[in-house]
């Protein structure tokens, strides 16, 4: 059942992916309050206006594309990094980055929480299918023989 797992690789690309996504979502609340000091804010009131502004729709949106775009570069670099079944490698990345997202379900609206799932554990396939390809590997299947 664990045959063909690389744990190294799997962990690194969980530690880039949630990295990345950290490193986007600092440049996403610094650009926040820096909208709030454009639009003439006042100092006192830039919190609740930040607060109003991250739970937007497009926000969210946005949110949700770079996590989704982090998690693909954490599924290429774990693809990269187990050299053999890179799909089985990157579905486990993908379903226990979001196990490690379950905490942060009650902050947002359902439907985000079900497409920020939905676009942890594809992104994350993908990436180690982009891995194969760039790498001119066969995929591997999921499953060892």
């Amino acid at each position: 059942m664990l045959k063909g797992i690389s744990f190294k690789a799997i962990f690194i690309g969980i530690l880039i992916a949630m990295s990345s996504t950290l490193a986007s979502s600092f440049i996403l609340v610094l650009g926040s309050y820096f909208y709030a000091g454009w639009q003439g804010v006042p100092a006192q009131e830039e919190g609740s206006h930040f607060r109003t502004l991250i739970h937007t729709f497009p926000m969210m949106l946005l949110g949700i594309a770079l996590g989704g775009l982090s998690t693909l570069f954490g599924g290429f670099i774990t693809g990269w990094m187990a050299k053999q079944y890179e799909m089985k490698n990157t579905a486990v990345m993908g379903m226990l980055l979001t196990l490690t997202g379950i905490p942060f379900f009650a902050h947002y609206p359902i439907w985000y929480d079900v497409l920020g799932s939905l676009l942890t554990i594809f992104p994350a396939i993908f990436g180690g299918y982009l891995a194969t390809l760039l790498f001119h590997r066969n995929p591997s299947p999921s499953v060892p023989a």
